[in-house]
């Protein structure tokens, strides 16, 4: 028996983020409201516009949730009557098999990518932009009343010790904006209520640990895990996330981004030049394919002209 990691994620964002529509996309004020908010920035999203995508990747990822006690199934068989049929083809009374599992036990895995969380990208040139930086002074209205100490402003960053020294255009998350949707997230957790018609399961405990090493560090590494068993517990969590980016300088930043850009234009250029050559060349052939097609044409005409002479 499992519940599956689907069905986990929608439990964990169902009340806030309720929708992921093509049609926000129609509406700047109203794409905002659906991702400056902390339940988008930790689920992710993507929003197809006319000129380029916007998308964000979730920094949460869980395992299905499978059974660990040895909870067995009981088959039963009931039986339900009806009025007279006078069709001979079916029956009066209707036979059906009920499966009862009982109380079954589960547990999962997850974790929280810290790097992913606390980078927004405003920039296309590594294909992950979130959202327009023109319409950053909105966002960051929308998003600080849902973050508080949410004060960040866009700027060129490079990733620690990346061998592609090309800085990103984006805004990053301070500790404290690090600290506080991490909290949110397993408040999300934490408060999963799965309601089916016949069923329904809930969190009884969850355990969390913050991991520096993941080779070394690992989920079955019994060392240093954290019970939670309240929100009291939850509000009290306190740590020392790392930042992986690191601010570069907006002068020279923007010089190689420029090197870039004029690169790619020259490029889209000679693509453009080596096409129009290719097309005159073809042209070229088909002309001249037509008019000996015309000539032998001629030739014939002549010919079968001098044969009836």
């Amino acid at each position: 028996m499992k519940i599956s990691s689907d069905c986990l994620r929608h439990e964990i964002f169902k009340e806030e983020f309720q929708f992921q529509s093509a049609n926000v996309c129609n509406s700047p004020e109203l794409l905002l409201a659906a991702i400056a908010n902390p339940s988008a920035i930790l689920r992710g999203y993507m929003f197809a516009e006319k000129a380029s995508v916007l998308k964000k990747r979730s920094c949460f990822t869980i395992s299905d949730a499978e059974q660990t006690n040895d909870s067995v199934s009981a088959l039963e068989t009931f039986s339900r009557s009806g009025k007279k049929n006078t069709d001979e083809n079916q029956a009066d009374n209707t036979f059906f098999k009920k499966e009862t599992i009982g109380e079954v036990q589960y547990a999962c895995e997850g974790f929280v990518d810290l790097r992913e969380l606390q980078f927004i990208s405003l920039d296309e040139i590594f294909d992950r932009l979130a959202f327009n930086s023109d319409y950053y002074p909105t966002y960051k209205t929308l998003l600080q009343t849902k973050i508080p100490e949410f004060n960040a402003e866009p700027k060129y960053y490079q990733l620690k010790n990346s061998e592609v020294k090309i800085p990103e255009y984006g805004i990053l998350f301070s500790k404290e904006n690090i600290v506080f949707l991490t909290k949110e997230l397993f408040k999300r957790i934490f408060n999963i209520n799965i309601i089916k018609s016949k069923s329904y399961a809930k969190i009884t405990k969850l355990e969390y640990k913050l991991v520096y090493d993941c080779t070394v560090d690992t989920f079955y590494n019994d060392n240093d895990w954290i019970t939670i068993s309240s929100e009291k517990d939850i509000n009290e969590i306190d740590f020392e996330p790392e930042l992986y980016f690191v601010e570069e300088e907006k002068e020279t930043s923007e010089k190689l981004r420029e090197m870039i850009t004029a690169a790619e234009e020259a490029k889209k250029l000679k693509n453009k030049q080596e096409k129009a050559k290719n097309n005159k060349k073809t042209s070229a052939v088909e002309n001249h394919d037509d008019i000996k097609e015309k000539n032998d044409l001629n030739n014939e005409t002549e010919t079968s002209e001098t044969q009836n002479q």
